[in-house]
């Protein structure tokens, strides 16, 4: 748009310079853009710093996951019923209702559990590390209420869920490649859209603030503390307010010493 006109590129650079570079409000204006700045690159530095933190511990996890279940020998019954419990608490409504007991890794499942979430429950029980065999004692209830896990249920909900920093970098960077094919593209056919669309989501998501929830931030209070008379802060206050072109009749609250 600039380059096929130039008058308006040349009346857009003069309109920023007049109110970046104006003799009263220039210099305040400059300085909150200079803050605006470095607010966003510290926190662009602590967003990358804590990504690669994340994808940090998550590989050292694969990879000493990757190394328990190449090691040989069995894990202790102890172990794998803690591991059972662990997983399948993800999958039932009232994992505190269902038994496990383990010997030699044939895990036994005991206890009321809703009928829509007995698949799901001896599914993750036997995809646990260390599971041989699961027998299916479970006791079906239908006037427990359940929330059956789907594939495209657990998909949604990792979607819209809170996303730790390193799938937000993963999916910001996957998504700002999608969207810059789509808008350098030369030819843009209905997969191109459809990457892009997909990019543009990707994106926004990982740029998103998550739902706040529990700890709301931290609230600083400052205080200022003047030596001198009041009468003498009035002056120099009133003085400032009018300089800055923010008069005001009202005299403000002054704590006389």
């Amino acid at each position: 748009m600039f380059r096929s006109n130039p008058l308006l590129a040349g009346l857009a650079l003069g309109a920023g310079a007049v109110y970046f570079f104006d003799g009263a409000q220039g210099g305040r204006r400059r300085k909150l853009l200079a803050d605006q700045f470095n607010r966003l690159a510290h926190k662009c530095l602590h967003g990358f710093e804590a990504a690669r933190r994340d994808l940090t511990n998550r590989a050292q996890g694969t990879v000493g996951q990757a190394r328990g279940m190449i090691a040989s020998g069995a894990a202790p019954d102890d172990v794998i019923v803690q591991r059972v419990r662990s997983t399948i608490g993800h999958s039932a409504s009232h994992a505190h209702l269902i038994e496990v007991q383990s010997h030699n890794g044939h895990v036994v499942l005991r206890g009321p559990v809703p009928r829509c979430e007995v698949f799901c429950v001896l599914r993750a029980a036997s995809g646990v590390h260390g599971v041989r065999t699961v027998s299916d004692e479970l006791m079906i209830r239908d006037d427990l209420n359940g929330q059956p896990q789907s594939a495209a249920r657990s998909a949604l909900t990792s979607l819209g869920g809170k996303w730790s920093p390193g799938t937000k970098l993963l999916a910001g960077s996957t998504g700002a490649v999608l969207l810059g094919s789509c808008l350098l593209a030369r030819r843009r056919s209905l997969s191109t859209f459809a990457l892009g669309t997909l990019g543009f989501g990707l994106l926004a998501r990982s740029l998103a603030p998550e739902n706040a929830s529990g700890f709301q931030g931290v609230e600083f209070h400052k205080t200022l503390t003047i030596h001198a008379a009041g009468a003498r802060v009035w002056v120099y206050y009133h003085a400032g307010k009018l300089a800055i072109g923010h008069a005001d009749d009202r005299q403000p609250a002054v704590a006389w010493p």
